[in-house]
């Protein structure tokens, strides 16, 4: 039976915090075949956030970010994977977490806050001085090892250790057993109140080059995307055509399953009115600084798998084209184009060989397949960065193509392009694929330092260079597999 623990840097939060956490997932002690596990955080009528991590040899961990909507008070934090959600409620990780919204501190919520010079701290305490390395030893885990965080005091929470019953529903999340093994599947649906019949489906990454999936059809009339090696928010397109090649209208479905408590204990904080004023400040800064962060899926290769082009082209060095159809009379070499049955193809150039494919090839505009030549030939051509030009047999899911032709835009975004009725480009969180960090994960936040994953009998600590009183929490599984959580007061001085 697979068994599914979260860990996370601590158990009180405010709103624009981000909250790290740890996944592992295993199978009589040995690490599971699952691929992705899916974190939910939720009170008892709705998710407020959520995450897929990425697992490699049964572990990963990822960072969520807590929106500014949450209402003060406790949530359910709820961890699994496709293997243990089928296994029912019983193997399903869940643990409770405290949230406090200060700028909406409202009668209403379900907290009390107590004001405290001396917060509920624990009884062991370690005084060090600011910026010291320190060797502290660690106890004994299983193989799995141990996360440790290091986090500011000031703040502390009395929280209930229960497993609340939870009320899953059927919304999201796959509807028949699919585990995940090889990498995240995608699932999607033809758009409501449309009847038209998928001949065709295809999800591809956009900004990406060459990253096509075929959709499975389902049971229930849904489709699977087999994708593997996606990671981050990435824009997605989904496209479907009948059998007259016409264009259908399809959404994508939340994976989750929206678990959701029955009940939760009540919130009850020990605090120091100037560490919460503090502490809201920093986590206010910390949410304005996540809401202007750059988009990393502008980022676009410009590789295809490991092939290396015949013909590469970056226009910054030619600007005289207008379109792409005179970019190809004019200017691009070994492209040939052809119309067969009312649809023009172009076919690529062998420079091995000396001649032409006898099969066209593939057309992607940053990632998007290109089905008919003349939907981009009026294509603006000072909108495009790089072409890119490859020969030889391709295999692209169910189909294959001699040569890529790939053009990349400067925004990697589909610039100015008009998609067919029905097509919609949609951003889509794939799994956070982290790794572990040597040294921890450093913060100038209210978590200073987070080690995901520590396997060592002793961990090598600078101290933080301010002043002032912290906890360290360690947790993990010991040799016989029960939980394990050990927390240390360190009380830094200069």
């Amino acid at each position: 039976m697979e068994v599914v623990s979260a860990y996370t840097d601590k158990d009180c939060y405010l709103v624009g915090e981000r909250l790290c956490v740890r996944v592992d997932a295993s199978i009589d002690g040995k690490p599971s075949a699952s691929r992705v596990a899916y974190v939910e955080i939720s009170d008892t009528l709705s998710m407020y956030a959520q995450c897929m991590v990425a697992l490699r040899d049964g572990h990963g961990w990822a960072e969520i970010p807590l929106p500014t909507t949450m209402h003060s008070g406790c949530y359910q934090l709820s961890a699994y994977t496709r293997v243990s959600q089928r296994l029912g409620t019983d193997a399903i990780c869940r643990s409770i977490i405290g949230v406090i919204n200060a700028d909406k501190l409202s009668r209403l919520d379900d907290i009390t806050i107590i004001p405290s010079d001396s917060c509920q701290t624990p009884h062991a305490l370690f005084r060090y001085k600011a910026g010291d390395t320190v060797c502290i030893p660690l106890p004994e885990t299983d193989a799995s090892g141990c996360c440790v965080s290091i986090t500011k005091g000031g703040i502390s929470a009395n929280l209930s250790v229960c497993k609340p019953s939870v009320q899953p529903t059927t919304e999201g999340g796959m509807t028949a057993y699919c585990p995940e093994v090889e990498g995240h599947i995608v699932r999607a649906r033809v758009a409501s109140g449309t009847s038209a019949k998928v001949m065709t489906t295809r999800l591809s990454l956009i900004g990406k080059t060459a990253l096509l999936y075929d959709g499975k059809r389902q049971p229930d009339g849904s489709y699977l995307y087999f994708t593997s090696g996606i990671s981050g928010n990435q824009p997605v397109l989904v496209t479907a055509y009948d059998s007259l090649g016409r264009s259908i209208p399809m959404e994508l479905v939340s994976p989750y399953q929206s678990m959701l408590p029955k009940r939760l204990p009540k919130l009850t904080v020990y605090c120091q009115e100037k560490a919460l004023r503090e502490r809201a400040a920093i986590a206010r800064q910390q949410a304005s600084s996540d809401a202007n962060a750059p988009d990393a899926s502008l980022v676009h290769s410009i590789k295809l798998m490991s092939a290396t082009p015949d013909y590469f082209y970056d226009l910054d060095e030619y600007t005289q084209m207008k379109d792409v159809r005179e970019m190809l009379l004019e200017f691009i070499k070994g492209i040939r184009k052809e119309k067969q049955h009312g649809v023009s193809l172009l076919y690529t150039y062998n420079p091995e060989t000396r001649s032409y494919a006898k099969m066209p090839a593939l057309i992607l505009l940053d990632g998007m397949p290109i089905y008919d030549a003349d939907d981009l030939l009026n294509y603006d051509a000072h909108l495009i960065k790089y072409v890119q030009i490859y020969s030889g047999t391709f295999h692209f899911g169910s189909s294959s193509c001699c040569g890529v032709i790939s053009f990349i835009t400067r925004k990697g975004r589909l610039a100015n392009y008009k998609l067919k009725d029905g097509e919609q480009l949609m951003s889509y969180a794939f799994p956070q694929d982290h790794p572990n960090p040597a040294n921890g994960l450093a913060s100038k936040y209210h978590t200073t330092t987070w080690y995901p994953m520590v396997k060592a009998k002793t961990l090598t600590i600078t101290m933080p260079s301010a002043e002032g009183l912290y906890q360290m929490t360690v947790q993990g599984k010991d040799p016989t597999g029960h939980i394990l959580r050990t927390a240390y007061a360190i009380k830094v001085v200069k």
